[in-house]
């Protein structure tokens, strides 16, 4: 009964905050799915595409960029996004995924 009622109704959780930004020029996005979530769109010139990256469970979009800089590295624009509950997005809850389905579609459409 407690995993479904988590599954409904979300994890409160510590709010993880972002803890670095982007050292390139960068656009803080705000789209809205299931909850208003924010996103940092990073391009470079000439890019192959784009790639979206998402945090884990508990993370915020600040975790990857790392990987943002090899993919930039590779040729390719990136999409941070915090999932709800974390970092600039709305919400205090996760759903471990259920609601946050929502979310990568709301992002891979844009």
């Amino acid at each position: 009964m407690h995993r479904l009622k988590s599954l409904a109704f979300g994890i409160n959780n510590p709010r993880p905050t972002n803890g670095q930004f982007p050292t390139k020029p960068y656009q803080t996005i705000q789209l809205k799915s299931n909850k208003m979530i924010e996103c940092w769109l990073i391009k470079r010139e000439n890019a192959k595409g784009t790639v979206v990256l998402f945090h884990g469970f508990a993370g915020e979009k600040s975790s990857l960029l790392e990987k943002s800089v090899v993919f930039e590295q590779l040729g390719y624009n990136t999409l941070l996004v915090d999932f709800m509950g974390s970092g600039g997005s709305e919400g205090n809850q996760t759903t471990i995924g259920f609601f946050e389905a929502a979310e990568v579609k709301t992002c891979v459409d844009f």
